[in-house]
């Protein structure tokens, strides 16, 4: 009985010391602390809960400074930051009334499946969904939340898409996919409105390649006869190749066409296994990534 009287006094205590009581003067509300993301470009939401503090800035994981501007009647502000492999750190620092600094932070893991090196998340991350009913309600009052596309028809304006607002930099790579670069979002996603807690809103099937062949149906028929398939097509996973949205590479490739191909097979293996004529080469040049009649996915005859 003590102890439980000890206990519940020291979480009273805590909580008159601010453990659970008075907000920072900035919060920043997305992405959530510790998650997962899986696309480079991050939007970041600040919301400001005492404005007699002077402006704070907005660090991203490079150390780039991002001064928040306030403006009157304005609570929260949206900053798009792109993310580097691995762990990243979001800070918002300002100065106190006693001219101490203050800080909130925010940390990240960003993951690919083209890269083996960040496939193995540390535990203290995890999937946080930004398309909950809560944030929803919270960003509604800047923005439309509802989805205005009609499937089949391109937006005359592609920055009449509800969408666009906040995911604009995903397309913002030298190379972009028909769908994202004129915001046919939901040919790609679907809409579960009755998505539960810890679903996404906007989910894509399983295996993408379902969607990926409603458009890219030759490639489809032609990989289907062939005799050996590569493990990414076979398992329908285009994506661990390919990037939906937007790339810096050709093909909308996660990586250059030999660093994809050794972040699987290994720099050593490739190495051993080459042959002069790939000396000046790129992989594709004699295999085929997909599908192929030929061993090792060769796109022609080879004779050693």
């Amino acid at each position: 009985m003590r102890n439980s009287a000890l206990l519940l006094f020291a979480l009273i205590l805590l909580g008159c010391n601010g453990f659970a009581g008075t907000k920072p003067a900035y919060e920043i509300l997305q992405p959530a602390d510790r998650s997962i993301v899986k696309e480079a470009f991050v939007p970041v939401v600040i919301k400001v809960n005492d404005r007699s503090v002077k402006e704070p800035h907005l660090l991203s994981y490079d150390g780039s400074r991002f001064p928040i501007l306030l403006e009157q009647d304005k609570a929260t502000y949206c900053q798009t930051l792109k993310m580097h492999y691995g762990e990243n750190k979001i800070r918002v620092r300002w100065y106190d009334a006693q001219g101490k600094m203050q800080e909130q932070t925010s940390e990240l893991y960003f993951t690919t499946p083209a890269y083996k090196a960040y496939e193995h998340i540390p535990r203290m991350f995890s999937t946080q969904l930004f398309h909950t009913g809560d944030n929803e309600q919270l960003c509604a009052q800047c923005h439309d939340m509802s989805v205005n596309e009609k499937k089949g028809f391109a937006f005359i304006n592609i920055e009449e898409s509800t969408c666009y607002t906040c995911h604009k930099a995903v397309t913002s790579e030298k190379f972009g996919h028909a769908p994202s670069v004129n915001w046919l979002c939901m040919s790609c996603h679907e809409e579960d409105q009755q998505a539960a807690a810890g679903e996404p809103r906007f989910p894509t099937p399983e295996r993408v390649d379902e969607t990926c062949f409603l458009c890219h149906t030759t490639n489809k028929e032609l990989w289907e006869k062939r005799r050996y398939k590569h493990l990414p097509e076979a398992s329908g996973k285009c994506n661990k190749c390919h990037n939906s949205h937007a790339s810096e590479n050709a093909f909308f490739l996660r990586k250059p066409v030999e660093s994809l191909c050794t972040g699987c097979h290994g720099m050593r293996q490739a190495l051993q296994r080459r042959s002069p004529m790939c000396i000046g080469s790129h992989c594709t040049d004699c295999h085929n990534p997909h599908a192929s009649d030929r061993a090792f996915f060769l796109k022609h005859d080879y004779k050693p």
